[in-house]
């Protein structure tokens, strides 16, 4: 080399070296010098190794950008024997080494392999170091999506080598191309490669060169993932091979800023390469930049706000430029795909996905019409979600949706109407002050309401369904309530009453799904919620409405029929609840259902211990069969004043009532009770006629024994 052209290069070789790895890039694409000079200088700067693992400074990336092609001559490789290997041909050739096809020789089996081997002229003493640590690195992941590691060690020269596992595939972002994927099946194959990641996250490895390249996907649809650290040893030449590893170094259009920067390097950097994958496999096109100018891209990285995916298709977005792209329909990635893709790449470290997991789970979620992380948890959206899930819902779960918008609606006029009737008997003295604060009391309440059930039958509009069957047609009503049921407080905040009542509708939800066909394990985690909501409902009246109360009183019931622990014994909390119900509203329609619960409790249900435990919670002089039938007649009482003769729940009581009757040998008594049920109203359907008539079989039987008696 000529003497002034050693002395260019070395002037501009200190330059560089005073500047930080990030402007090296820029520095070097602003001379005004031919490219000999600047594959010299690059080379210089690799050899001469300053950072203290070049493999991750952005230097190491320059030898890719600069280093001219060589001139073809044959391979002094060609033919070397390595181990029990033969090098049969070039697969690979970079600036600082080459990976070679080679088979094995010694007869035992067939088998090809690849060879990674250095460039003589780069076998330096750190660079063997190096090698030998990633070399332990590669060695010790074993996972069926990640490239193994055969074997290791130096030729005759010294020169270290590489025996991998042999990859027959393509980039990823390719494949999905050349098949034709469609969304679905490219998130899952992109979430297959993004469990070796995270596998080699777990083993401490951060693998700092993700790219398309360097996952390739078998004709068979693995995902295969390549050269944990080794690509930052050898130089990628830009060669686009379909059946091997790609070499290279640190490649910019997948560096995260905190590479191009010189921050440190964490498990966040590789979950930012991953995002522009994943981009770049949905979109055909670079987050950050349009530029195919590579030193173009670094400075984008950093600097610029990435472009929205649903809004960065290639073309004009028409059918055409997607069918010839083979790219996905922008209008698939609006939504929940762009924030998910956002985070992955933003550009804050700290902001991305905490793990590759947890960026695998948001793409499983959306899969799954889930709430994804990627967006805030909006009662809105999480129910908007689940029912996206189920465009073809289990009736079931349709019905008691709308039945609890219904039912919220009629209860909550309920509450409101009890409320201020209460208040009225109370106040007397200040009715003209209460009618006064009516209205205004009246259009708070109204507006609070309406807020909540315009969301509860937002939910339900099919206008929101997700277009497509679903993988899973069961309905999980149970998503949509968890949502709402959790938002109470905040939906609602200062209005303890709506709250209450919201909330003992919840837990009456849960009680119903808890007596579904499940596994005792979910029925547990129903009946667990139920308390919830049932204690809560029942604080909430209590603090609202005081101790005394007719809801107070009907949510006392509640637990009671649902069983929910209380620091006092069943027994106690039905017999309060029907003592705070006569006392506060003998009109409600709760008082004669638990009337007839508790004659059942003394009469029929449980054991001889039990039912004396109610019938001394009741306060009562009577025997239990005396105290039952009492309940029963006060029972039959308040539902003939509702309902007639003909209802169902009046000809139950009679029936009930004329067994208690004849288990008292009260025969006579009976008759006109028992007349009742022999001839029940036409108007019953079956299941209705058959309860009937079982409990006619019993009512004679009991006529019989009593007589034989």
């Amino acid at each position: 080399m000529q003497p002034e052209r050693w002395k260019e290069i070395k002037e501009i070789l200190d330059k560089a070296l005073q500047l930080d790895p990030s402007a090296r890039v820029h520095f070097l694409n602003e001379l005004d010098t031919d490219e000999e000079v600047k594959s010299e200088v690059v080379s210089l700067l690799v050899d001469l190794d300053e950072a203290e693992d070049f493999l991750s400074a952005p230097a190491s990336s320059l030898a890719g950008e600069f280093l001219p092609e060589e001139e073809s001559v044959e391979d002094p490789n060609l033919g070397e024997q390595i181990g029990n290997y033969r090098i049969v041909s070039e697969l690979g050739l970079g600036g600082m080494g080459a990976v070679y096809l080679a088979e094995r020789t010694d007869g035992e089996f067939t088998q090809q392999v690849a060879i990674k081997l250095l460039k003589r002229e780069f076998n330096t003493k750190r660079i063997r170091e190096t090698f030998a640590r990633e070399r332990d690195i590669q060695g010790g992941l074993a996972h069926p999506n990640i490239a193994t590691l055969i074997d290791a060690g130096t030729t005759n020269d010294g020169i270290p080598f590489l025996i991998m596992e042999l990859v027959e595939g393509v980039p990823i972002d390719r494949y999905c191309r050349e098949k034709n994927l469609n969304l679905g099946q490219r998130l899952k194959l992109f979430n297959k490669a993004c469990e070796a990641v995270s596998f080699a996250h777990r083993n401490l490895i951060v693998h700092r060169d993700l790219k398309p390249s360097n996952i390739l996907v078998t004709e068979d649809g693995e995902p295969m993932l390549l050269d944990f650290g080794i690509s930052k040893l050898l130089d990628e030449d830009g060669h686009d091979s379909s059946t091997v590893t790609n070499i290279g170094a640190l490649t910019p259009k997948y560096a995260s800023p905190e590479q191009i920067t010189g921050e440190p390097i964490t498990t966040a950097t590789d979950i930012f390469s991953l995002g522009v994958i994943l981009y770049k496999i949905l979109t055909g096109r670079h987050p950050f930049t349009n530029s195919s100018d590579e030193s173009g891209v670094l400075s984008a990285i950093v600097e610029r706000d990435p472009t929205l995916p649903s809004a960065s298709t290639r073309g004009n977005g028409t059918e055409r430029d997607l069918e010839t792209e083979k790219i996905i329909d922008p209008a698939k990635l609006r939504g929940d795909l762009d924030n998910i893709l956002l985070m992955a790449i933003r550009k804050k470290p700290e902001r991305r996905y905490a793990t590759v997991e947890q960026f695998r789970d948001d793409i499983w979620r959306y899969l799954d019409n889930l709430p994804v992380r990627a967006r805030p948890a909006t009662l809105t959206y999480r129910a908007r979600k689940f029912l996206s899930r189920n465009k073809i819902p289990v009736a079931a779960g349709l019905l008691t949706l709308l039945g609890l918008i219904v039912g919220l609606s009629v209860a909550l006029w309920q509450a409101n109407v009890a409320g201020k009737q209460a208040l009225i008997a109370k106040n007397a003295q200040q009715r003209a002050e209460v009618e006064a604060k009516k209205s205004k009391a009246e259009e708070e309440t109204a507006k609070e309401i309406s807020k909540f059930m315009d969301k509860l039958i937002s939910f339900a509009n099919p206008g929101m369904y997700a277009a497509g069957s679903k993988e899973s047609g069961n309905a999980r009503v149970i998503d949509a309530i968890d949502a709402m049921g959790a938002s109470i407080e905040r939906e609602i905040p200062d209005r303890k009453d709506i709250q209450a009542e919201l909330h003992h509708k919840f837990a009456e939800v849960y009680v119903m799904l808890a007596g579904e066909d499940h596994t005792i394990a979910l029925a547990k985690s129903y009946l667990r919620k139920a308390n919830f909501h049932a204690r809560r409902a029942l604080n909430l009246r209590i603090e609202h409405f005081g101790n005394q109360h007719e809801l107070v009183a009907k949510d006392l019931y509640y637990m009671w029929a649902a069983k929910v622990p209380s620091e006092k014994s069943p027994a106690v909390l039905l017999s309060e609840a029907i003592d705070m119900m006569r006392a506060t509203n003998p009109k409600n329609l709760n008082l004669p259902q638990m009337l007839a619960s508790y004659a059942n409790r003394v009469h029929t249900i449980g054991t001889k211990a039990e039912k004396e435990e109610y019938r001394k919670a009741a306060k009562s002089d009577k025997d239990s069969l005396a105290l039952a039938q009492a309940y029963f007649l006060e029972s039959l009482k308040l539902f003939q004043e509702k309902f007639g003769e003909d209802d169902i729940s009046v000809v139950l009581v009679k029936c009930r009532t004329a067994m208690v009757m004849a288990d008292r040998g009260r025969i006579d008594e009976l008759r006109p009770f028992y007349n009742s049920c022999k001839n029940p109203p036409s108007s019953f359907n079956k299941n209705q006629m058959a309860v009937v008539t079982d409990l006619v079989m019993y009512i004679e039987n009991s006529i019989s024994d009593s007589q034989n008696r």
